[in-house]
């Protein structure tokens, strides 16, 4: 459902997927998502998120996201520099994941058992 038309996007994106895979907001995106599997698992149900979590996320970039950029793209679903754009976007996202996903992993590891 398009909630609001981005200029560039011919008004065929919601403002969830640009959210999504936005740099600025992808590791806050991961935190909640690891919130909300805690409080699951912590209630009998699910499963325990901290097992290959950083695994599991870069999985995550590497079978969906990137390819979701690229066939956005491919489909024209952006117009002109927004296209390349979106995809280097999902890319430089998978490689700050690859940098910065092992420390980020541990703190929220470390945040789960302190709660």
């Amino acid at each position: 459902m398009v909630i609001e038309s981005f200029p560039g996007t011919n008004g065929k994106l919601s403002k969830y997927n640009i959210y999504f895979v936005t740099v600025k907001t992808t590791f806050n995106f991961i935190s909640y998502l690891n919130t909300e599997m805690k409080t699951c698992f912590g209630a009998g149900r699910g499963y325990d998120a901290r097992i290959g979590w950083f695994d599991n996320q870069l999985t995550f970039f590497e079978s969906y996201v990137i390819p979701l950029a690229h066939r956005l793209s491919d489909c024209k679903a952006f117009e002109g520099d927004i296209r390349h754009n979106f995809m280097v976007t999902a890319e430089r996202n998978r490689n700050r994941w690859l940098t910065e996903g092992s420390a980020f992993t541990q703190r929220m590891i470390i945040d789960w058992e302190q709660r």
